[in-house]
């Protein structure tokens, strides 16, 4: 499994990801 915890991403001074977090099982196909 994979696991990515509070991810933070901006551009500039635009803010496009806040505190987000995201599981992927082993074996599957996840596309964003």
């Amino acid at each position: 499994m994979l696991v990515v915890r509070e991810v933070r991403k901006s551009f500039g001074g635009l803010l496009a990801v806040n505190d987000c977090t995201l599981a992927v099982k082993e074996g599957t196909i996840t596309g964003l």
